[in-house]
């Protein structure tokens, strides 16, 4: 159809779905890529209240997850980034990184 809103696809998709598929592309590029998840227990306990399981049926649905606890992700996110200044100017440079895990 020339309205692909209202294809039977979209009308069957709940507003769940789509907070959960938009949480996560937000949660994918977190701080443009420069922070990620701690792998704390409060950061993970954190996460898992964010990402509450019985998401919302519909936009006025505040039964099954309350909207502070979509929030909470931010208890769990830590900055780290690699980011090389030049000293006298402070302005960004590239430098070669090479990173060695404990394995080797």
């Amino acid at each position: 159809p020339a309205d692909w809103s209202l294809t039977k696809a979209s009308l069957e998709t709940s507003y769940g779905v789509h907070m959960a598929t938009h949480m996560a592309i937000g949660w994918v590029c977190l701080g443009a890529g420069r922070f990620t998840f701690d792998q704390e227990p409060l950061s993970i306990a954190a996460l898992l209240m964010a990402a509450f399981p019985r998401l919302p049926t519909n936009l006025t649905d505040n039964r099954c997850h309350l909207q502070a606890f979509r929030h909470l992700y931010v208890l769990a996110a830590r900055h780290r980034c690699v980011e090389a200044v030049e000293v006298d100017t402070k302005q960004p440079v590239d430098v070669h990184v090479s990173l060695e895990t404990k394995q080797g």
